[in-house]
């Protein structure tokens, strides 16, 4: 029975981590799922197709006037781009010039966006539209709030407008009123009757801008970002165990705390008490979040720990959606901590392939073999800094104490005779000491002394783990040096 309960356990957590990560799904659906069109007329939407009989009104055959060659056409781009393309449907065009990020643009960009099926039914093929899946289109809303300074309850009151069913005179009424509500009915036209669709390009020229009545349906590029997170969130749920580190994240389970490897943090840099205690989570738990704005030192920290991981002997990997954060703590390895040689960047470009394959070819050679001294020598040297700041530091925090300790009891004191003769004597002592400030400027050098002990013993043990392992797997080596010659992803 323990058995069987413990089992039944774990069927609940599964199924719990299965729903948060479903829940993630919707949500990131929800707010990814939006398409950007600025011109339907452009190179953004292929394969368009403008309703010339489109109306408000009367709009019951508007997506069924395709000829057989413009469907055989699209049905077969369709089937050869399925995975990074879908088809949509846009309605009620704003068209016009319109200035965007300072420039002047020609704009045809439809108010409206919903994601279409092509269906085939008795008499032949016909577009239906999903208006459950309908958006306000987000370039509607940029264009209109930066050339008519507007703020963002223009937005809101775009998306609580927006109907999940078809377009109908109500419906347009209510837009109406809010062009009204906001003023904008004096500077843009609404023209309500049907626009053939070889004028749209006439009105797009036009300095005025205007909301006209047209439909059309393109094929768009899906967005690369979406598809991958979601296949990610899709591989993720469909898994049939969960890691410790997954529970303890989705479930909000306290994390446990790791046996400590060491309360020591060798890193050549001077750190802060944020950087210091990050590190310390890093190896104190499994998991560890690190937030904050651009340029407060998150990538620094995230070398640091990688620096200190290494130095107690464990491996580390660092992955990123972008290949450009990557190179961010790579260049942090080589500028700030001289350690550049610790890393190397690995991924599907050809750089990333050369530097892979350069670094392979140097173990090969056994060049480090040549560079090591005794690391143990090294390390004790480092070592001895790391004691000698230890009482730099406790020196400086001693004689504080002190001082503050002497000042408060003679403020404390009446101004007399014997308080006299007590300063006396405290003013001597404070003389035969070293001056505070030269304290400060022993420990700052002590600080560079043992940063560049601590640089100089990563190095070699770098060096000396490198020629450990080629010694015992340098086959492995061989083998991995030919496939990356090869072209062979790894």
């Amino acid at each position: 029975m323990p058995g069987f309960l413990f089992y039944f356990d774990e069927v609940i957590i599964m199924a719990d981590i299965q729903s948060i990560i479903s829940f993630y799904e919707r949500c990131y659906r929800a707010e990814s799922k939006e398409t950007i069109i600025f011109n339907f007329l452009g190179s953004q939407v292929e394969k368009r197709f403008l309703f010339e009989e489109y109306s408000i009104t009367d709009k019951s055959d508007a997506l069924t006037h395709f000829t057989h060659e413009q469907l055989a056409d699209w049905l077969k781009y369709l089937r050869l781009h399925q995975k990074e393309k879908h088809q949509v449907h846009g309605e009620i065009f704003l068209v016009g010039k319109l200035k965007y990020l300072g420039k002047n643009r020609l704009v045809c960009a439809p108010l409206v966006i919903t994601s279409v099926d092509l269906i085939q039914e008795n008499e032949g093929w016909r577009f239906v539209p999903n208006y459950e899946s309908s958006i306000i289109n987000p370039a509607i809303a940029n264009l209109l709030t930066s050339n008519l300074d507007l703020d963002d309850s223009f937005r809101i009151e775009l998306d609580n407008w927006l109907p999940k069913k078809s377009l109908d005179v109500k419906e347009i009424q209510g837009l109406l009123s809010i062009l009204e509500k906001y003023g904008l009915n004096n500077q843009l036209d609404f023209q309500n009757s049907n626009v053939k669709a070889s004028d749209i390009s006439k009105l797009m020229k036009s300095t005025s801008p205007k909301f006209i009545s047209s439909s059309g349906v393109g094929i768009v590029e899906k967005n690369k970002t979406e598809k991958e997170i979601l296949a990610d969130l899709n591989d993720l749920r469909d898994q049939y165990s969960f890691s410790k580190l997954l529970k303890s994240v989705l479930l909000k389970k306290e994390l446990e705390k790791n046996e400590a490897i060491t309360d020591e943090i060798i890193v050549p840099a001077d750190l802060s008490l944020a950087q210091t205690k990050a590190i310390k989570n890093s190896q104190d738990y499994d998991v560890s979040i690190i937030n904050g704005p651009p340029g407060t030192g998150k990538s620094f920290t995230i070398a640091a720990m990688a620096i200190n991981a290494f130095a107690n002997g464990q491996s580390v990997l660092i992955s990123s959606k972008s290949d450009r954060a990557i190179s961010v703590i790579q260049s942090k390895l080589k500028s700030h901590f001289h350690l550049g040689e610790i890393a190397v960047l690995a991924g599907t470009s050809r750089s990333s392939k050369s530097s892979v394959r350069r670094r392979i070819k140097s173990i090969l050679s056994g060049t480090f073999q040549n560079q090591i001294t005794n690391v143990e020598n090294v390390e004790f040297e480092m070592k001895r800094e790391f004691r000698a700041l230890d009482r730099y530091e406790q020196e400086i925090i001693d004689r504080e104490r002190g001082e503050l300790k002497d000042g408060e009891y003679l403020s404390e004191k009446p101004d007399n005779f014997w308080t006299k003769i007590q300063k006396h004597f405290i003013a001597k002592r404070s003389i035969k000491n070293a001056p505070f400030w030269k304290l400060v400027e022993v420990y700052r050098h002590g600080i560079d002394i043992k940063n560049t002990k601590t640089q100089k013993y990563l190095s070699l043990l770098y060096k000396a783990t490198v020629s450990n392992v080629v010694l015992q797997y340098r086959s492995m080596f061989q083998k991995l040096l030919k496939r990356v010659d090869s072209g062979t992803n790894l």
